[in-house]
């Protein structure tokens, strides 16, 4: 005989056979066994029933006042001030949000920049041939492939291949850099899962393998236009573990999630698991890298050679800027001696970041006279911050400058107290404070 359905409540256990009552006898054991049963299970039910405890994210703010440690608080559109730690913060004053307790994933990808909306580390999820407007790219960042519309793709660089390939090229035509050194200017015509189709100016249709494309560059067909989105959502550019660095408006964080919209596709939705860093673009804070000196001095002097010129968001040897492990996006490189003078503007209150040595200026013996300099800061040719003697052993010196009322400041690195060698000075994340 099949039962057709069978109900246990804590006090009384009914079952129903197909048409009538269960014919039988129930055995005392048995049925003392099924009331035990239940019974002991209900903490277990009741304890599921229990509301979770909240999981707290732990970030450091970072603020045009300071770094404030504290949790992750939600964020959208209409939210003006958070509370941490019993300070009231102002969203206008926030710059980044940094996600302490995670780590950067270290995997070889390839990466692809967006206009105007950062760039994603991954690899291209090209199913079968498509000669459609979008294209799809898988990346740790997102749990789905990417649907990236032509019109948003600017660059394409492949693993290994220099980040900044192609970044600075102004060409009318769309271009491919293959691993062989060509370069093939024409119009991009298809991409396929195996390779790459371009109209070639000079050698007309080539198909070109994706393991022979070291990078490549799209042109933009449209005038730009001044974004005019009245959109109250704060713009931020997020930093993945992953590497990829999308830039979108803020809908919303939480504890869970960041929902980023971007103006070529539809809202996506980033893992707080895996970010490194969220930054907010704030009208009141400049990065000194994207000034330029109004007057350059480097160089030993008495015609002596001299090969080394500052770099903007570069060290000297013109690779990423580095002090000791870590790696940094924005600042200046520079070798002993320089000087950077740049004029104040209306506004200007305040110059913060740090100074620090390269880590290429360690030497292979760990030679203490070598890799080492000395940086100042001047206002109005007055000295107003000295770092004393920096070598390659020590960590970043952080520096606040006051900046009004003033007319020019000064950068300057000079030789430190060994040798003329190795001294690959960095400008770490120097930013004007402005009203």
């Amino acid at each position: 005989m099949s039962l057709t359905s069978q109900t246990i409540f804590p006090m009384n256990l009914v079952i129903r056979a197909h048409g009538s009552d269960f014919n039988g006898h129930f055995h005392s054991s048995t049925l003392l066994t099924g009331i035990l049963a239940v019974i002991l299970a209900l903490p277990a039910i009741v304890e599921s029933k229990q509301p979770q405890a909240k999981l707290e994210t732990p970030v450091v703010y970072e603020t045009l006042d300071g770094r404030i440690s504290g949790t992750l608080q939600g964020i959208t559109p209409k939210t003006e001030s958070l509370i941490i730690n019993e300070e009231t913060l102002s969203i206008r004053d926030l710059l980044l949000i940094e996600f302490s307790a995670f780590i950067p994933e270290s995997v070889a990808t390839g990466t692809i920049h967006l206009r105007g909306e950062g760039s994603w580390n991954g690899r291209w999820a090209i199913r079968k041939t498509r000669e459609a407007d979008t294209l799809e790219w898988a990346t740790s960042a997102l749990s789905r492939p990417l649907s990236i519309n032509i019109d948003a793709l600017e660059r394409y660089v492949a693993p290994g291949a220099p980040a900044d390939l192609l970044a600075t090229e102004n060409s009318e035509s769309d271009i491919i850099l293959t691993r062989e050194g060509a370069k093939l200017s024409g119009i991009i015509e298809e991409f396929t899962p195996t390779h790459i189709v371009i109209d070639e100016e000079s050698l007309g249709s080539l198909q070109i393998e994706w393991e022979k494309v070291q990078a490549f560059s799209l042109v933009d067909l449209d005038d730009p236009t001044p974004d005019t989105d009245q959109n109250p959502a704060p713009i931020v550019t997020a930093l993945t573990r992953g590497g990829s660095q999308p830039k979108g408006r803020l809908i919303e964080l939480s504890d869970n999630s960041l929902i980023l919209q971007s103006r070529f596709g539809d809202a996506l939705t980033l893992s707080t698991e895996k970010l490194l860093l969220l930054r907010f673009e704030n009208n009141r804070v400049e990065d000194l890298s994207d000034r330029t000196p109004d007057l350059v001095k480097e160089g030993l002097g008495d015609d002596r050679w001299f090969p080394w010129t500052w770099k903007k968001d570069r060290n000297v040897l013109n690779q990423p800027l580095s002090v000791g492990s870590r790696i940094f996006e924005k600042g200046l490189g520079v070798h002993s001696n320089s000087t950077l003078t740049f004029k104040t503007k209306d506004g200007d209150q305040w110059l913060k970041g740090f100074a620090g040595m390269d880590s290429s200026a360690r030497p292979k013996d760990d030679e203490p006279e070598i890799g080492c300099a000395v940086f100042k800061i001047l206002v109005d040719n007055k000295e107003v911050w000295n770092s004393k003697d920096l070598s390659w052993k020590d960590a970043p010196s952080p520096f606040k400058v006051d900046l009004k009322d003033s007319d020019t400041f000064s950068l300057v690195v000079e030789m430190g107290l060994g040798h003329h060698i190795l001294d690959r000075a960095n400008w770490i994340t120097p930013r004007i404070f402005r009203r």
